[in-house]
């Protein structure tokens, strides 16, 4: 019984130290906003302005209700060691719905929105294969066991029963990994009221104001052996459930010096979010299963926006925006939430009036910032991360078809691939991680204005 108390201790001690950061992946909300990349802040002419850029909800003079649906297909592809694997998942989930609203006003144009809207996903799929050298001071504790006293009746084993056996990774000693089925998927909601004003001719201002729910699930499947002798040295499936609940607030501007120029100005205050998670470890050869433990923290980011422009020319739209993240308060120095992170977009808009559709395309290229929040653990628990390093950042590749049945009905389709390649470095390990990842995502929406 000592040993058990002791090992719970041990996984206790790790897990504390093994608290880490939710991958994450800001994909914005909007069918037309998808189709031109993610520029957006300038145009802000649909519900979607909710979250791009608030402003434009003044110059839309209508009322309107939206609904989506999104497809996601997310890829990895990995290199650890000379070793080769990979994983993909697929799910559907639902995009945003809501409600834009017009005033009449004697001073200008008044507008407002409401809605439901899933602008972060926090789906991720890894997978690898290889051997590493452990290079930490302290050693690493693992439980496994052996089969005993097995009792064969004719062809079947009847009973075995099992010994648990403790064993430790000390420095300069190697592992072989095989970790082919960890999945992470999730995603942080919003629920949001912006309202939209013309305070002059040709000059917007809005506001957003949204509460943030969501949920995120892991399950970390690991399995590994002593590269000296090939001893089973872990063989356990961790599960991580996390419910996240915070405050996002967002301001923004869009000028019209001319009729054919839209100039947009968004920004974010820092988030904060609560959240607890909910952890069991399981020891899959020694037939264990510890009691669930409960975690609490906080994540806070820093503050951000983008600036865009639009030109409607006669024979087609065109948009360009830049995004930026300021470095985060909080973070340690020399981090990668230290710097700041920018990005870049552009897309454009061509119809198609003896059909009655929109063709778009779109490009983005932003930084590699898939780790945004600072985490801060409730009882001075420690986060430990890896460092992911990136010479190429993330590229989206975006185009899709607008359908306008009549000025009432529209159906809009968008699809994007995101591709992102980088290293993971874990602390007190040799070898780094080549992630290659792939993300396809397809969204349809519905809009009615009346």
């Amino acid at each position: 019984m000592k040993k058990y108390i002791l090992f719970a201790a041990v996984v206790f001690i790790c897990q504390v130290v093994r608290a880490d950061n939710p991958i994450v992946e800001s994909k914005g909300i909007g069918t037309k906003a998808l189709s031109l990349g993610n520029s957006f802040v300038g145009i802000a002419d649909d519900f979607t302005a909710i979250y791009w850029n608030p402003a434009g909800l003044a110059f839309a003079p209508v009322r309107e209700v939206q609904i989506s649906l999104d497809y996601l297909n997310n890829g990895m592809k990995s290199d650890f060691d000379g070793e080769k694997a990979d994983i993909s998942r697929q799910r559907i989930h639902f995009g945003h719905a809501g409600l834009m609203r017009s005033i009449p006003s004697s001073r200008g144009g008044f507008s407002f929105a409401v809605g439901f809207t899933s602008p972060v996903v926090l789906d991720n799929v890894y997978s690898f294969r290889g051997s590493d050298q452990y290079l930490g001071a302290n050693p690493i504790y693992s439980i496994y066991s052996v089969g005993i006293d097995t009792i064969i009746t004719g062809d079947s084993i009847k009973d075995t029963t099992f010994e648990p056996i403790f064993d430790s990774l000390n420095q300069g000693e190697w592992l072989d990994f095989d970790t082919t089925k960890n999945r992470v998927f999730g995603q942080m909601n919003m629920i949001s009221a912006s309202a939209g004003w013309q305070i002059s001719q040709g000059l917007g201002f809005g506001v957003t104001l949204s509460v943030i729910i969501g949920k995120e699930k892991q399950q970390i499947r690991t399995l590994s052996r002593k590269n000296s002798d090939q001893s089973l040295f872990e063989n356990s499936t961790e599960d991580i459930l996390r419910s996240y609940t915070g405050v996002d607030l967002r301001a923004g501007i869009l000028f019209k010096p001319v009729e054919w120029m839209n100039l947009g100005v968004s920004l974010y205050l820092p988030q904060y979010i609560r959240f607890e998670e909910e952890y069991r470890y399981q020891e899959m050869t020694v037939p264990l299963l510890f009691p669930k433990e409960y975690y609490y923290g906080s994540l806070k980011s820093s503050f951000g926006g983008s600036a865009g422009a639009a030109f409607k020319l006669p024979f087609m739209l065109i948009a360009t925006q830049a995004n930026f993240r300021a470095p985060v308060t909080e973070a340690a120095e020399g981090s990668d939430r230290a710097f700041w992170k920018v990005g870049l977009s552009g897309g454009i808009e061509v119809p198609i009036p003896v059909l009655s559709t929109m063709l778009r395309a779109g490009y983005s290229w932003n930084e590699l910032d898939i780790q945004p929040f600072e985490v801060i653990w409730d009882g001075a628990a420690v986060s430990s991360e890896p460092s992911m390093v990136s010479e190429k950042g993330t590229h989206m590749i975006t185009g899709g078809i607008a359908f306008l049945f009549s000025d009432f009905l529209s159906i809009e389709t968008a699809y994007s691939l995101t591709l992102r390649e980088y290293s993971v470095v874990e602390q007190d390990w040799r070898n780094p991680v080549d992630e290659r990842h792939a993300n396809h995502r397809v969204q349809c929406s519905v809009s009615i204005r009346y």
